[in-house]
This record gives structure tokens, C-alpha cells and sequence, in this order.
């Protein structure tokens, strides 16, 4: 029994510890039982677990409803229904288990059952079905509301012919097999209401049904929900399956055709997920909500790799690892809302996957989740994500690229670390074409673009419906629009057009100040309207002169063409025309005239100004300058002209200032008056400002003209003879002069004012020089430039001569030796001299003394040159390499201290070692042999040296041969192997001694062809080379067996001989011992004790001697555990035996016995068959000898039920637990444990003692470790009661829920109600109160301490009317009046509406007071909850003032 108890602990969540307390079995109490027929042969039971038998043979009677059944009163008990194998007489089943709402699990269904109408009616806890057998002809409404159904599993009900109702409102419902056939009547509302349903299986036939016949067949399924259902086929054609549609269905799409006997649809085990895969579009929907199932739904499905089309349907959360693996043709799959992890492996290998969309939910990616799906070029990674395992994304596309959001860095950096490509989007970009007339909406049809742009460049398109754009209104001119996509907001440029005007009206109204001629017209007198297209009018605003300055596009503005006003009394010479709308474009504008009244213009006004602005003091007035206007009371004004009058008032003045040219700048436009002209008073002008008066027929005006200083203007300058190349000019010699604004010079005495730019330069010819003069006043600086004339300068004599290299070398040319050569000029400067000297011969190393020459002038100068050093290079100019390889050839070459001195000369080359390395005459070196060797150049009287070495090669590898044969395990002899070294040129050379020479360990002679490794270790690098020599081995010979004894000590009698394995030394003729193992191959059997044999091995042999056990047999399980002690009685054992020799035993017969044949029944092979619970002994008999186990067989309980697990008691009560054990025949015994004995106890028989107020915990374990769990709570008994209501109105035959209510932390048991009078109002068990008769009642609640409460109950009608106080009311505006409502006496109304029909003439509140608005007629109207109305007609008029 422990042993059981351990294999059971391992499937336990919670450690059982057994304890040594007595336990004893509680079985299910029966509640009731009966006959389902008058004979009596069909029998059912219903106990206290809530499970309902029917057994027997027989036909039971029909039962037209639910409540004809005889175990109504427990329908809401039942939870399992066993229906055993007996019931064969069964047919009708109609309504048995309808309204059971408990119910979670049936057995199976009678074998012959036809009809199994309204059978499951409203069981809403039933998730599973059983196999439906093939007689049922009639399934209405079978299954209708059974809500917590998910899958229905493939079944044969091919001969139902009516289908109508069957999965109505089944809300869980995903996936159906439905077997229509032949002769279908009717699938009307089939699966009305299936809100999740996402597949159907439609198989087994062809029906033939009218339209009316399937109505409503999906109404308010998935497709309401904007889902889809996927409608498959079972060896149909596309055709036939259609016609069961039409398309008032909603979004049902045809899949295509299963073919019988592929196992290409299922549900699996535990009746929670099912797929279809039709083999035609290889489409598949896998439909459910367990993730754990994914994986056993395709045990024996085939076609893994021909599926292309996956629709998974929402509610799983998770898909297992290598869910689809191995699905190579797979291309698309839907993944469900909701997912949020796709575990290892699952897409690994998918090929042809090119796109997968994955939920916004999804938080995890395993490990190579989409690993080697290489047509995949990208996955955008939703923002939940939090994780992505390793190589997720390993062999996809080479294009791939993941894209994510910008904050995104778990991705971001995912992909950074594995070499992925990612890009998020950064922003979108709109661009608009076309206009849009202002006031219109944009179109969706005129963008010319809309992207969204990613972090690296790439745009893509948006469609238009899913951008969210911000309110707006189109203005003509620009619009600024902004709108958003996601987390990204921009703004596009919108042009808004004007719209068009269509008509014009124009009103003048001045008549109290008339225009003027010749005036302008008062704009602010003009009312314009305009008239649009879109039947709107506007006021326009005066928008100016139409072609001046006044040109306009705008439609908010008017226009008026140019006009001259003249005099007219009524306007009719005076025709304006006034313009609104485009005046140079499209569309043209509208027009229309007013007619302006004008009176005669009159002078009002002189007006003068002066143009020439600032005057030097005592300067005269230019008359061109001024400016003098007439002005007219129209607002224009004429330009008149100089009289020629300086004098008027005899003052004299000076004329020599007065230009009398009477030309005038008529630039403004003006019109000159004939009439009039205007003449000057007499003026001085003085620094300051200064008033000039101007007169024209005894008009005078007046106008400012400022006076100011006499100043410097700037400089001039001039230079006397001429200056030499580079010299300095001579202040005496330069004449400078300041200028004035009144035209004037004066020369500049003092020389210190003036200075000279820096930096200037003499050249021969031209030159221009700046002179600066700084006034000594004011510190202000004039410029000027003067010319100055260059003569050239000569040399006067030769200071200095250095060569211009300081590294001259012996035997360089005399004539090649540049100098440079300083020589003083007649300007007094020294210039440096870059020459040649021209003399024949070479430099001698030490002191060179020379004559240098230059135009005229002579110097003697003397240098020093450095000693000639040649030096050996390659004859491309590099160093010359110290190592040369055997066989290689370099041309060398000779460079120095100075090339020049080199240039020309003869070389002489030598070699020191001709046997290693050879030079030829032109300096071509040759390396020969290995060794060293030096290099000798000879030029220009002196020798370089160049040392080199031809050095060995690295040696690369060797090469062996072994020159005799070897006995066979016999060591080898270096002195027979020869070696040969391997050089990196492919050259070899023998090793000069053998050291270094040797064998790898380990190796071995055989027989034959045998390859032995052998090293050589160089000894001045230690670097080890190997290779293998092939070694001739000779095979050896035995000689003598010296020992031998069995392998195996413990041989038992009865074992063959001829099993049996000796190990012996044996001597051979290589003089070396070994050890082999030699089977015997005589005949007979081992006996107990001393056993002697002969062993013969190959041309030896010696006798063995060996000692035989006893045989002692064992019993043991089939699968070679031990026999266990107790055994379940479900449990299915088969012995063996076996003994301390199988061989011993083989092939001998077995007989096996049993003591109690009640118990157990053995086989002759060994196989145990429980007959009930005891113990019997299991004995074999073997090979002459027998031994036995005792068995205890145990009947255990699949369940314990506990009948009430949460229970609360008073303190100082006692309760007895009620439980059943599941079966009935187990006998395993129940351990009760109270986890707080301060609280409560509980015996051994499940008596609960409440001691004191609290909580606790009671446990019941059965031996096999089932638990159960009783939560109990202990408190006061109540000390008062209270009902949430004291008083209730209540419509006649509706109800009322009373509840009641007793302080926090106390108890009370059970409680009684009661109605002071039935008939006007009765009150349940559970405290619904029922309206009877009109009048009132008092209602108690009554607890078991003894408290009571009461609530007064009022019942009444529903009003049959409602009237008003007034049903016409007459309201000045502004004021108030409550309406006031009645109804018939003993009626109640627990809602009244009020409502207006014009809430702009009166509003009506929820008191019924109206408040007048506005001046009109509406009606009030009040409205009961019943739907009764009264009306008053509300009429408000104006608020006269008295």
C-alpha cells in the first residue's frame, strides 16, 4: 500500500502525510429513485453527489415537457448522468435533462435513441458531448443555450431530418461537425445566436431544402461581430455546400472539401478545440480555446505539409512549442486577439511562410520560433512584446527586416545583437494637389500623396480612411491641415478657391454731405451685397480703385472702376460701376452702377514745401525745389507755378541765389493751374532752421528749410620727381589739399597731419599710393591716392656667398652646386642671389675654394664637402634583404650620401663564397647552396658591404619507410626506420643523426598492413613533425594455455553448458602472455556442486573445474518491477518469474496457482484478474523448485464528494459532514482534520463541534489522497434583524426581493417569512414577495434566535390614465407656471416623463414647471412609466410693457 501512495504523491499538487487516525467509508446518499415504465424494467437514481443512473431494459413512456420527468424536483442537483449499456430499448428522449444547468458530463447515449428533441435544453454548464449514435432522426433544439459548450465532436447522425433550433445561442460554441444528409426538413436557426462559432464541418450526403427552411440560420452569430465563419465540405462539391447559404447570412465563407479518411478534421480529447483541413484549397481553421490541446489535435493528421491557409479563432493564449512544425508549405496563418506567447519552434522549417501578423497582445517569441522560414522578409513586432528568444529569426529571408515602434529598444536591440535589419516609423508626410472652394470639404481622391516614413528612408502608403484628421474650415487663400496616423501628427498645405459671386446690389445713401466734382466718393455711404453660388449673400468691404492699387481676389471685397465726378444735380452724368470677384481672372467678376449727385469744388487752401533738403549757410533757394499746391474742397489740388517775384514787400534780398528756370517736376501728376501762380517773400538763409513764405492771390503758406555749415568734403595730392624701385618717397616732395562743400581747396602746411599707407611698394613704371590726412580738430580721417613714378634699381656689390646646400659630397660636379649670393642695390637694400657655378671638374672632399661672378662684381668664397659612402640596395632602391632562398636570384645596386657624386661611375662586385651565393659583373646575385656569404661593391675609390644567408627551410613534414618485418605485438627498432625531412620548397634532406627520431606509444602489431605513427623533433626549434610508416606484421602463435576458470562465479544447476564463458592466460610465440575468453561448446546441463569440463582454444587445450548453485525462483511484474504488496482493482498485472539464473529456466514449463480464486484468478501465462477486494497468495512452480507473494486488491474512489463545503454554524452547535465516496463499492476511509481545535473539532466520523467564534479549515483525505476542503465559520448568534426595505409599492402580479440583514460577524440558521395577509401579497421561502390583490400587508422575517422585521407592502395597479390640472395654459414670454398630475385612486407610478415639443417656445422640467421662451405654440406633454399620456397646449405671447 505505500507503494501505491508514493506513485500517487507524484501526481499530487499538495504532500499527503497519512496519519494514524481511524477513518471509516461514507458512500452518496440516494435522494431518489423510481421507474421511467409501467413494467418496471428501466430503473433510475439520483444521490447525494449529484450523479443521476438509469439502468434496465424496456421502452419508457414520452414526456411532452421538463416537468413531466420524475426527477424534476433535482434537476438542478444533477451534475453527471450515467446511462449503462442496458438501456437499448430507449428511443425517445425528448426533454429528459432540460434546464439541468449544472450539468457537466454524460456517458454515453442509448444505442438505439431516435429522439433527443429539447434534450439538453438550457444545460448551461455542459462543455462536452458524447457520440451521438446513427438512429437519431430529430435534434431540435437539442443543445439550445447551452452556453459553456465549445466543440462538438465528429458524429454519424446521418438520418436526422430536422435540425431546426439543435445550437441556438450555444455562445461558446467554435467548431461543428454537422452530418446533414438525406431527408433534411429543416436547419432553420441552426446556430442562431452561436456568437464565437468560427468553423463548420458539413459532410455525409446531399440535402435539398427551401429557403424558408433555413432562415435565421446564423442570425446574430460571429459575422454580427464583424467575424467570419469558415464553412467546410466532406466529399462534397463547392456547389452543393453553397446551397445551404444564401446571402442574408452575413460574411459565411466556403473552405472547401475534406476527403473521407484523412483524418483532416477532429476535436480533441478533452472536447475543447477541433480543426478542419480541406484537402482541395489545403485551408485549415483550428477553432477552441486550450492551448494545451493544439498539440493533440494532429496525432493522426498526415497532411502537415501540404497545408497553405491557417484561421486560428480567439481565446488562445499561447501556442506550444513545434505547434507547426513541419508545415513546409504553410503560407499565411491568422493569429488570434489575444495571443501572447508563441513558444519554441513552433514555425521552425515553415518555408513558404511569407507574412505573419502578430497580435497587439503578444508579449513572448521563443527560441527559433520562426527559424529557417526563409520566405519571410519581414514582421513588424508589436509594442507588448517582452521578450524574443534566441535564433527566432535565423535563416529567414535575406531581405528581412523587423519593424517596430521608436521606443521599441528591446527590439531595437534585439536585432542590433543578431544582425537583423529594423526600422520604425518616424512621421508621415501629406501632400495635397488641387484646389478646394472655401467653405467645401477636402478629397480623399486629390492627395497626391500620404507615406508613412521610416527610420531608414522607406516610405509607404497610407490609406486615406485611416488617417484622423482635426476639425478645419477652407478659407480661400492657404490652409493649414493637421492630421494624425497612430502616434504621428502633420500638416499639409490645402489651397482654398474663392467662391464665385453670381450677383451684385449696390446702395448709396449721403445725402446730407454730396460728393464734390472732381472729389472722391464716400465709400463708407456704399452698401454692396453680393450673391453667391451657393446661395449665400455677404456685405462686401470697399476694396479700392479696380485696376490700381485696389485689384482684388478676394470675394469678401468690391471694387469701384475709375471715375471723374462732375457737377450733376441727380446723378445721371455720374454713372460709377462698382466690381466684386476676380478682376484679371476667372471666374468674372459681377458688376453693377449707382448714380452720385456732385456740387461745384471751391479753393479752400495754399500749400508749400521744400525738396531740396538741407542749404549751406548764405546760399540761395533752388526754385525747381519748391513745391506749392491750390487746394480744393473735393480733397484734389493743382500745382502752381514761381511768379517771378522775389520782392513782394521791398526787402532786398540776394537774386544772384534764384534760379529762374520755370521748369517744374510735374512727376506726381498733378494738374498745373493756368489761373494761378505764387511768388516769395524776401529770405537770408542762416544756420538752423529757416521759414520761407510763399503768396498766391492773398493766399499765403509756409514751408522749412534747414541752414547748415560750411565743411570738409575730402583731400587731394600730388608727388614732385621721380622714386627708385623698393625706396621710401620723400615727405618734402608730396603736396596735399583739403576740399570744402562749397567747392573751395586749401593746401595742408603742416606735414605731421599727413601719413602714408603702410606696406606700400615701389615698382618700376605707375604706382598709386594712399595718403591720409587726420584733422587735428575732430580726429576724422580723409583719404586720397597719389601717383608716383618707379625708376629701377642696380647692383652695387656682393657681401656674402654660401653654397645653398650644406651637404655636398666629394666627387659631385663642380658646375651642378647652387649658391646663394647677397648683393647690395643703389636703393641701399640687400637682395638675396640663387646662381650656378660654371667651372669643369669635382668636389674634393675637406675645403673647395671659388670665384663666383654676378652682372659685373666678383667674390671669392670657399666650402666644405663631406666623404663619399656608398651603400648596396636592390636595384629598385630598397634595403637589400639579409636572407635569400636556395635557387633565388636579386639584382642589386649601389646609392650614397649624395646620387650626384655617384652619376657616372663604374661599379666592381665580388662574392666572398661563391659555392653559396654568385654576383655577376652587372650585379645579379644568385643563392646556390645553404650557408652565408659577403657582398662587396667597389665606386669611386671606396667599398660597401652586404652580408647575406641562404637559409635551410622550415621544414613542413617527413617522410618514412621501415625497412624489415615484425611479429605480431612485438616493439619496433629505430635503427631500421628511415627518415627524410620535408622543406617548405618541396626540397628534402636527411636528419644528420637520429636523435629526435622515435615511435608514437601506443601503437600495435597486428597481422598484415599496419601504420604506425612516427616523429622527428628538431633540435633547434623542438618543433615535433609526424607521419605514419606502413609495418609488416607476422601473425603470433598460442603456445600454452597456462590458467583458466569460468568467468561468471555464480553458476546456477540447470543452466546449459554451452552458455558458458572461461577466461584463460595463453602463452604465445612472441614470448608474451594474454588473456582471453573462451565459450565452451560441449552439450548438458550445470549440476549442483563440483562440475569438470575440457576448454579447447584453437591447438591448445587444458580442463576447468567449477562449482554449481542451487536455483531459487522469484516472482516479479511483466515490466520487471517488483510485486506490489496492495493493487488497485483497476489496476491490470501480469507476473513473471525469474530466479537467480534465467538461463536456468529457460524454456522449462511454469505453472502458476492462486489460494483464493475470489480474490484473484491467475493465467497460465501469469496475468491477474481481480475478482473484489481481499488478499489472496499468487504461487509458481519452476524447474522443481516454487515460491509465492500475498496481493491485497483495493477498491478506490475517484471523487469524494462533500456536500456542503462552506458552512456557518453558531458557536456551541454541532454539524455532521455529508459526503459520498465515487464509486459506491470503494471502501477507502476518509481522515478528518480541523486546522484550528480552539475553533472547532471534528471526529473521526466527520462530526463538527463549534467551540468558539473564528475561522478554520476542515480537511478530508482519502487513502489515496483525494482532498477535499470545508471552509467554517463560527460566530454570534444574531442580536437583531433588519429588512432592506420598511416599505414597498408593488404593482399588482409583479414581485419584490426582501432581504435581510443581521450585524457584521454574527449568524443566524435558518430563517422564516411571513405575509400578514395572502391575498393581498404572499412572501417565499427565500423572501420574493408576490403582488396579489390591491391593499397592504406587513411582511416578518422571523430569524432562529427569535429577532423579527417587518416591511409594510403596498399593492396597487398600473394607473389606466394620467391627467393634468390644466390642459391649456396661456404664458406671457419669460415666465413660469407648474403643471400638476393625477391618477386613479389605489394605482402608483414609479416613473413620469415630461417632455416638450418646442423647446424654443417653452421647456418643461422634471417638477413640471414651464418656462415661457419665445412667442409660438408647443405642447407638454407627461408620460407614465406604463406608457399613459396627458397633454396641455402651451400658447406664450409677448411681454407687453404697460
Amino acid at each position: 500500500m505505500e507503494k501505491i501512495k508514493k506513485i500517487i504523491a507524484v501526481i499530487l499538487i499538495t504532500a499527503i502525510t497519512f496519519t494514524g487516525v481511524d477513518v471509516s467509508t461514507v458512500k452518496a446518499s440516494v435522494l431518489s429513485s423510481g421507474k421511467l415504465n409501467t413494467a418496471g424494467t428501466i430503473n433510475w437514481e439520483i444521490t447525494s453527489d449529484g450523479v443521476l443512473t438509469i439502468s434496465g431494459s424496456g421502452t419508457p413512456k414520452s414526456y411532452s415537457s421538463a416537468a413531466d420527468l420524475p426527477w424534476n424536483a433535482y434537476r438542478e442537483k444533477i451534475k453527471k448522468i450515467q446511462i449503462n449499456t442496458d438501456t437499448t430499448g430507449v428511443k425517445n428522449m425528448s426533454f429528459w435533462f432540460s434546464g439541468c444547468k449544472n450539468l457537466t458530463y454524460i456517458n454515453r447515449f442509448p444505442d438505439n435513441v431516435e429522439n433527443i428533441k429539447y434534450t439538453f435544453r438550457g444545460c448551461t454548464s455542459l462543455e462536452k458531448v458524447p457520440q451521438i449514435p446513427f438512429t437519431v432522426v430529430n435534434m431540435k433544439a437539442t443543445f439550445d443555450g447551452c452556453t459553456a459548450l465549445k466543440c462538438i465532436p465528429e458524429y454519424e447522425a446521418y438520418c436526422v431530418s430536422n435540425w431546426s433550433y439543435t445550437y441556438r445561442n450555444c455562445s461558446s460554441l467554435e467548431f461543428a461537425f454537422v452530418p446533414v444528409s438525406y431527408p433534411v426538413t429543416s436547419i432553420k436557426s441552426m446556430f442562431q445566436g452561436c456568437t464565437n462559432l468560427n468553423a463548420i464541418v458539413i459532410f455525409n450526403g446531399c440535402i435539398q431544402l427551401k429557403k424558408e427552411e433555413c432562415t435565421d440560420l446564423f442570425t446574430d452569430a460571429a459575422m454580427a461581430k464583424g467575424k467570419e465563419i469558415n464553412l467546410f465540405g466532406l466529399d462534397y462539391s463547392e456547389s452543393v455546400v453553397r446551397n445551404l447559404l444564401d446571402a442574408e447570412y452575413g460574411k459565411v465563407t466556403y473552405r472547401g472539401v475534406i476527403k473521407s479518411g484523412t483524418n483532416s478534421y477532429g476535436v480533441s480529447s478533452d472536447g475543447k478545440m477541433g480543426f478542419a483541413y480541406a484537402n482541395d484549397t489545403k485551408y485549415m481553421c483550428i477553432s477552441g480555446n486550450e492551448k494545451t490541446a493544439i498539440s493533440s489535435l494532429f496525432e493522426k493528421f498526415t497532411g502537415q505539409a501540404d497545408v497553405r491557409y491557417i484561421n486560428i479563432s480567439s481565446g488562445i493564449t499561447e501556442l506550444p512549442d513545434n505547434a507547426f512544425k513541419g508545415f513546409y508549405s504553410l503560407k499565411n496563418i491568422n493569429l488570434p486577439s489575444g495571443l501572447k506567447g508563441i513558444g519554441n519552434g513552433v514555425f521552425r522549417e515553415c518555408a513558404a511562410l511569407e507574412h505573419v501578423i502578430l497580435p497587439a497582445e503578444l508579449e513572448k517569441i521563443g527560441d527559433e520560433a520562426f527559424y529557417g522560414c526563409s520566405g519571410m522578409d519581414s514582421m513588424y513586432i508589436p509594442e507588448n512584446i517582452k521578450s524574443i528568444g534566441k535564433d527566432a529569426f535565423k535563416g529567414v529571408s535575406s531581405d528581412f527586416y523587423l519593424e517596430c515602434r521608436a521606443d521599441s529598444v528591446m527590439v531595437q536591440q534585439y536585432a542590433y545583437e543578431n544582425g537583423i535589419v529594423c526600422r520604425y516609423p518616424k512621421a508621415i508626410s501629406i501632400t495635397y494637389r488641387g484646389n478646394v472652394t472655401e467653405g467645401c470639404k477636402i478629397d480623399e481622391n486629390s492627395f497626391e500623396s500620404i507615406k508613412l516614413v521610416y527610420s531608414d528612408g522607406t516610405k509607404v502608403d497610407i490609406p486615406f480612411e485611416n488617417l484622423v484628421i482635426d476639425e478645419y474650415e477652407i478659407v480661400a487663400g492657404d490652409n493649414v491641415i493637421t492630421a494624425h496616423y497612430g502616434d504621428f501628427t502633420t500638416t499639409f498645405n490645402v489651397t482654398g478657391a474663392e467662391k464665385s459671386i453670381v450677383g451684385l446690389t449696390a446702395v448709396y445713401d449721403n445725402e446730407s454731405e454730396p460728393c464734390i466734382e472732381g472729389g472722391s466718393i464716400d465709400t463708407s455711404s456704399i452698401a454692396v451685397i453680393a450673391e453667391y453660388d451657393n446661395n449665400t449673400k455677404k456685405y462686401l468691404k470697399y476694396g479700392g480703385i479696380t485696376g490700381q492699387e485696389g485689384t482684388i481676389s478676394d470675394a469678401g471685397y468690391y471694387t469701384i472702376d475709375s471715375y471723374s465726378l462732375v457737377i450733376s444735380k441727380d446723378g445721371s452724368e455720374n454713372k460709377i460701376t462698382i466690381r466684386a470677384g476676380v478682376t484679371g481672372g476667372s471666374p468674372v467678376s459681377k458688376t453693377t452702377t449707382l448714380n452720385i449727385p456732385a456740387v461745384k469744388k471751391s479753393v479752400i487752401g495754399l500749400s508749400a514745401s521744400y525738396i531740396g533738403g538741407e542749404i549751406v549757410e548764405g546760399m540761395g533757394l533752388n526754385v525747381d525745389n519748391i513745391v506749392a499746391f491750390v487746394n480744393f474742397n473735393n480733397g484734389t489740388k493743382e500745382r502752381v507755378l514761381f511768379s517771378g517775384e522775389y520782392n513782394k514787400y521791398g526787402l532786398d534780398i540776394n537774386t544772384n541765389y534764384i534760379i529762374k528756370d520755370e521748369k517744374v517736376d510735374n512727376s506726381d501728376d498733378f494738374p498745373i493751374s493756368g489761373e494761378y501762380k505764387y511768388s516769395i517773400d524776401a529770405y537770408e538763409i542762416r544756420k538752423g532752421d529757416n521759414r520761407i513764405s510763399v503768396w498766391c492771390s492773398n493766399m499765403s503758406a509756409s514751408f522749412s528749410v534747414t541752414g547748415i555749415d560750411k565743411s570738409q568734403t575730402g583731400i587731394t595730392a600730388t608727388y614732385n620727381g621721380n622714386v627708385i624701385e623698393d625706396a621710401e618717397l620723400d615727405m618734402d616732395k608730396l603736396d596735399v589739399y583739403v576740399t570744402y562743400n562749397n567747392g573751395t581747396i586749401e593746401q595742408i602746411a603742416d606735414k605731421s597731419v599727413i601719413s602714408l599707407a603702410e606696406n606700400y611698394v615701389i615698382k618700376q613704371g605707375d604706382n598709386y599710393v594712399d595718403v591720409i590726412y587726420t584733422d587735428m580738430y575732430t580726429s576724422k580721417q580723409y583719404r586720397c591716392s597719389v601717383y608716383v613714378k618707379g625708376v629701377e634699381k642696380t647692383p652695387v656689390k656682393i657681401t656674402n656667398v654660401i653654397p645653398v646646400r650644406t651637404d655636398i659630397v666629394e666627387g659631385e660636379r663642380y658646375s651642378e652646386i647652387e649658391y646663394n649670393l647677397t648683393v647690395l642695390y643703389d636703393n641701399g637694400k640687400e637682395y638675396d642671389v640663387i646662381m650656378k657655378y660654371n667651372m669643369a671638374g669635382y668636389v674634393k672632399a675637406g675645403i673647395n675654394k671659388i670665384k663666383v661672378n654676378y652682372r659685373e662684381l666678383e667674390y671669392e668664397a670657399e666650402f666644405n664637402a663631406e666623404e663619399f659612402v656608398p651603400v648596396i640596395v636592390t636595384s629598385v632602391g630598397t634595403e637589400a634583404p639579409d636572407k635569400l632562398e636556395k635557387g633565388m636570384g636579386i639584382m642589386l645596386s649601389v646609392t650614397s650620401n649624395s646620387q650626384a657624386a655617384l652619376e657616372g661611375k663604374e661599379i666592381n662586385w665580388s662574392s666572398s663564397n661563391t659555392n653559396v651565393v654568385k654576383v655577376s659583373g652587372t650585379g645579379m646575385v644568385t643563392a646556390v647552396n645553404y650557408g652565408e656569404t659577403d657582398i662587396t661593391a667597389t665606386v669611386n675609390g671606396r667599398n660597401a658591404v652586404y652580408h647575406v644567408e641562404v637559409p635551410i627551410p622550415e621544414i613542413v613534414g617527413i617522410d618514412a619507410v621501415y625497412t624489415k618485418r615484425v611479429l605480431e605485438d612485438t616493439e619496433l627498432d629505430v635503427n631500421d626506420l628511415r627518415i627524410r625531412l620535408i622543406l617548405a620548397n618541396d626540397d628534402t634532406i636527411e636528419p644528420e643523426e637520429i636523435n629526435g627520431i622515435g615511435f608514437e606509444d601506443g601503437y600495435v602489431i597486428k597481422p598484415g598492413k599496419n601504420s604506425v605513427n612516427v616523429y622527428y623533433i628538431d633540435s633547434e626549434t623542438s618543433v615535433k613533425y609526424e607521419c605514419t610508416v606502413e609495418v609488416e606484421g607476422i601473425e603470433k602463435t598460442p603456445v600454452k594455455i597456462l590458467d583458466i576458470k569460468p568467468v561468471r562465479d555464480n553458476i546456477v544447476a540447470g543452466e546449459p553448458l554451452h552458455t558458458l564463458e572461461f577466461a584463460a592466460d595463453i602463452l604465445y610465440d612472441n614470448d608474451k602472455i594474454y588473456s582471453e575468453i573462451i565459450k565452451y561448446s560441449g552439450k548438458g546441463f550445470a549440476t549442483e556442486g563440483i562440475n569438470k569440463v575440457t576448454v579447447a582454444y584453437k591447438n591448445v587445450e587444458k580442463e576447468a573445474e567449477f562449482n554449481g548453485e542451487k536455483f531459487i525462483p522469484k516472482i516479479f511484474r511483466e515490466n520487471k518491477s517488483d510485486v506490489p504488496s496492495e493493487v488497485l482493482m483497476d489496476e491490470k498485472i501480469k507476473l513473471a518469474v525469474t530466479g537467480n539464473s534465467e538461463s536456468a529456466i529457460e524454456n522449462k514449463p511454469v505453472e502458476w496457482r492462486s489460494s483464493d480464486e475470489n480474490v484473484i484468478k491467475v493465467s497460465d501465462n501469469g496475468e491477474l484478474e481481480l475478482i473484489g477486494g481481499g488478499t489472496a497468495d499468487i504461487t509458481v512452480y519452476v524447474n522443481g523448485e516454487t515460491t509465492k507473494v500475498t496481493i491485497r486488491v483495493l477498491v478506490t474512489a475517484t471523487d469524494l464528494k462533500i456536500e456542503n463545503d462552506d458552512i456557518t454554524m453558531s458557536a456551541g452547535t454541532s454539524w455532521n459532514i455529508k459526503y459520498n465516496l465515487v464509486p459506491e463499492k470503494s471502501n477507502e476511509m476518509i481522515t478528518w482534520v480541523s486546522q484550528n481545535t480552539d475553533i472547532a473539532t471534528v471526529s473521526k466520523d466527520g462530526v463538527i463541534e463549534a467551540k468558539n467564534i473564528g475561522v478554520c479549515k476542515i480537511t478530508g483525505t482519502t487513502e489515496m489522497g483525494i482532498i477535499r476542503e470545508i471552509k467554517l465559520t463560527i460566530r454570534k448568534e444574531a442580536t437583531n434583524v433588519e429588512l432592506n426595505y420598511s416599505k414597498a409599492y408593488i404593482i399588482k402580479g409583479k414581485t419584490l426581493k426582501l432581504k435581510y440583514l443581521i450585524p457584521e460577524g454574527m449568524h443566524t440558521g435558518s430563517v422564516s417569512w411571513i405575509s400578514g395577509n395572502k391575498n393581498i401579497a404572499n412572501v417565499t421561502s427565500a423572501g420574493k414577495v408576490v403582488a396579489k390583490g390591491v391593499g397592504a400587508t406587513i411582511i416578518t422575517v422571523k430569524t432562529a434566535g427569535g429577532k423579527t422585521a417587518k416591511c409594510k407592502v403596498y399593492v396597487r395597479t398600473n394607473p389606466s390614465k394620467i391627467t393634468l390640472n390644466k390642459a391649456n395654459v396661456t404664458l406671457k414670454k419669460g415666465k413660469a407656471y407648474k403643471l400638476k398630475y393625477s391618477i386613479p385612486k389605489n394605482s402608483y407610478v414609479s416613473k413620469i416623463t415630461w417632455s416638450t415639443g418646442n423647446a424654443k417656445v417653452a421647456t418643461i422640467s422634471s417638477a413640471g414647471v414651464i418656462k415661457a421662451k419665445k412667442t409660438g405654440t408647443t405642447i407638454i406633454k407627461v408620460k407614465t412609466n406604463n406608457g399613459k399620456i396627458a397633454r396641455c397646449k402651451v400658447k406664450v405671447v409677448k411681454n407687453t410693457k404697460s
